[in-house]
């Protein structure tokens, strides 16, 4: 079995991503296709990896607006590229070797990955990513701490009871007692919480 061959990194200091940095000075806009690496072997870079190199190249040469540029470039590739191996190998270059200060490339990551995380984690497409996941944990820690905030943000079933007079079904937003009275909100008759039989929860929103 042939051993598998180690992908030598991309540099912020590419001589292409030199290239579209200067550009951008010149014309306050780059292009982020028809790039190649300049090493032993020379290779395409993928339109969103050099988005993450011009960015990073940006905050090193202190160029904001650059930056800002090159995040809304990555955000664009990324909610229609998010298939590609390409964006596994920009994620992992985000949480490796970007500073990311304001954290707006890893944010984009997080956001479109769980959009995206039942076809990303079940899927031949996402392997790649379920690889760069695995093996760096601060991106691994950031998807699964995503997943607790949005169970925390997911509605809460409310209770249904059916009232005893009118049987009108209705619910208890602020709680609900067996041995306290209540209000029916339609027949407004008081009763005993004992009175109202319980019938399957509502998930509130839906």
């Amino acid at each position: 079995m042939e051993a598998k061959e180690k992908t030598v990194p991309l540099r912020e200091d590419e001589p292409a991503v030199i290239d579209g940095m200067l550009r951008y000075l010149y014309t306050s806009d780059y292009s982020d296709t028809d790039h190649y690496s300049r090493g032993s072997e020379e290779r395409e870079i993928s339109p969103i990896v050099y988005d993450v190199l011009i960015h990073i190249a940006a905050d090193k040469y202190d160029i904001p607006a650059l930056q800002s540029l090159a995040a809304s470039k990555f955000n664009t590739r990324a909610q229609e590229e998010w298939k590609l191996e390409a964006f596994a190998d920009a994620a992992e270059l985000i949480y490796t070797a970007a500073a990311d200060r304001d954290h707006q490339l890893r944010n984009t990551v997080v956001a479109v990955a769980t959009k995206h995380g039942r076809d990303l984690s079940t899927q031949e497409q996402g392997s790649r990513f379920r690889e760069v996941a695995a093996s760096v944990g601060a991106l691994g820690a950031a998807l699964w701490q995503m997943q607790i905030e949005l169970e925390a943000r997911r509605p809460k079933p409310l209770d249904v009871y059916s009232c005893s007079q009118c049987a009108k079904r209705t619910t208890f937003v602020d709680g609900f007692q067996a041995d306290a009275t209540h209000a029916c909100p339609y027949c407004t008759r008081q009763q005993y919480g004992s009175a109202f039989s319980k019938n399957a929860a509502l998930v509130k929103g839906r």
